[in-house]
């Protein structure tokens, strides 16, 4: 009898009904809650837990594309919003290096024109805000101010 109610569980405990799609499916096919111990799944399988993630940011387009460059920011660089429009003002919404107007963001803007953090990558230390161009630039000279002078020596030499 003990033998018998023991495997109706561990039978119970291996599959659960999908409150989004009704079928039943393994506990492998639900993502486990995180803290809440070994048997405690989502109520949908990963599959409708997919399909509504996608559904949520199609609806959402515009707040997911803020949250995550807002996180990235933040993770990344220490920057709030708030921030990068004060780094924006201070550079009268130009390309530090260039001069052409950038923006923070926005779908009709041209990609070249869309703000770019430029940080020193030893340090971390945020040094302002560059179109795409010159921080491409940058990069590509790896921050070295000798390949930087090389290249100006280069061009005055070959005009």
């Amino acid at each position: 009898m003990k033998e018998e109610k023991s495997a109706l569980l561990l039978l119970t405990l291996s599959s659960k009904k999908c409150s989004c799609c009704g079928e039943v499916k393994p506990t492998t096919e639900f993502t486990k809650k995180k803290n809440h111990g070994k048997w405690c799944f989502y109520s949908y399988c990963k599959e409708c837990g997919h399909k509504k993630s996608k559904k949520y940011r199609i609806d959402n387009l515009e707040k997911c594309k803020n949250l995550t460059r807002n996180s990235n920011l933040r993770n990344r660089y220490g920057l709030t919003p708030e921030d990068l429009e004060k780094m924006l003002r201070d550079q009268d919404n130009k390309c530090a290096i260039c001069g052409r107007e950038i923006f923070l963001h926005g779908t009709s803007v041209d990609k070249n024109k869309i703000a770019h953090v430029d940080h020193d990558h030893k340090t971390g230390k945020v040094r302002g805000l560059l179109c795409k161009t010159c921080n491409t630039g940058l990069g590509g000279f790896m921050d070295n101010t000798e390949y930087l002078l090389s290249a100006i020596s280069y061009l005055k030499k070959n005009k």
